[in-house]
């Protein structure tokens, strides 16, 4: 099942001049966007794809704790090993340019699925599914992942759900 596309609609946001990783929570709060795919790009480089279905997280704090380990942050930066993987990611675009990230030149940008007519019953999954479309697109364009993605979006991956409509005709809704 492939994602609509031109039901998603886009945003985007900069951290240059960002003082704290939390300016990332804060910026996504006021987006207001709880069901999203993003995109990580650092001087216009994709770096990674990423989702989040925000049922027992904040809105972007899986971008926070993956950006926030970059040393540009000086003393505010992460220290959890929580998103630490991110300095892997950093130490390979440091091989790859000669140089590491800095928070001041990434761009984030996000899709938001928060409205989007999904058709099965199990949103995280149809979400999964647009971020891997978004790193197997990027792959066929660029002839590889971005750097950061390492896991093509398959590791957690669930095969199938079933339809909304369907599970609708046999089970009543309660909200």
């Amino acid at each position: 099942m492939k994602t609509d596309w031109k039901q998603v609609p886009c945003s985007s946001f900069s951290l240059k001049g960002m003082k704290s990783p939390t300016e990332i929570i804060d910026e996504m709060k006021q987006l207001g966007i709880k069901k999203y795919t993003y995109e990580i790009r650092c001087k216009n480089i994709t770096i990674k794809y990423g989702m989040s279905d925000a049922t027992t997280t904040r809105p972007g704090e899986r971008i926070y704790r993956q950006i926030g380990h970059l040393l540009s942050w000086g003393p505010t930066r992460l220290f959890g090993m929580n998103g630490i993987d991110f300095l892997a990611i950093d130490a390979e675009y440091y091989d790859t340019y000669q140089e590491n990230m800095n928070h001041n030149d990434i761009v984030i940008y996000v899709w938001n699925f928060d409205n989007y007519p999904f058709v099965t019953i199990d949103s995280w999954n149809e979400i999964n599914n647009a971020e891997i479309e978004l790193i197997e697109n990027h792959a066929t364009m660029y002839g590889g992942k971005p750097i950061g993605n390492i896991d093509d979006g398959y590791m957690f991956h669930k095969k199938s759900a079933p339809l909304l409509e369907v599970w609708e005709k046999f089970f009543e809704v309660v909200e």
